[in-house]
């Protein structure tokens, strides 16, 4: 399915409890923090507080950041991801927190093939949040609305 069917629902995704839920109310609740989502043309966007921007991906394992890491950073490891576009992308991994309408948010995050990496760039996309968002929060993805709720996980 795509969005054209996915996105006519609000989405509650919560990892730890291992469910997910549909529904067409308005999803409200206590301790949410919501920020613009702008799933119109594409894959969904949020904009980061530093002003970048940022594709959410569930299937990928990694976040990445587009340009890779700033020089001199030291890689906390290495690992070989999957991308349904790409293939298989060993990549070093650095870590990072990255700040959603002020929610800090720990990343792992890659560095993408050049080809990916300069689509993005192009697309004038920062960075794909992967799975780490999912491990984090439990997220509303209200696609409705246009917007993208975060709880804290605890």
């Amino acid at each position: 399915m795509g969005l054209d069917v996915l996105g006519r629902f609000s989405w509650v995704v919560d990892r730890a409890a291992g469910t997910i839920g549909a529904t067409t109310a308005t999803p409200e609740a206590e301790g949410i923090v919501w920020m613009p989502l702008d799933a119109q043309d594409g894959p969904p966007i949020v904009t980061l507080d530093d002003g970048a921007r940022a594709i959410l991906d569930s299937g990928a394992a990694l976040s990445y950041r587009v340009g890779g890491a700033p020089a001199g950073l030291m890689p906390v490891c290495f690992v070989t991801d999957w991308s349904l576009l790409w293939g298989a992308i060993a990549t070093p991994v650095w870590e990072s927190t990255l700040k959603l309408n002020g929610v800090e948010l720990p990343v792992l995050y890659g560095q993408l093939p050049a080809e990916a990496d300069s689509n993005l760039a192009w697309m004038q996309t920062g960075w794909i949040v992967g799975a780490d968002l999912f491990r984090a929060f439990r997220v509303h993805l209200d696609f409705p609305h246009g917007r993208l709720g975060l709880k804290a996980l605890g």
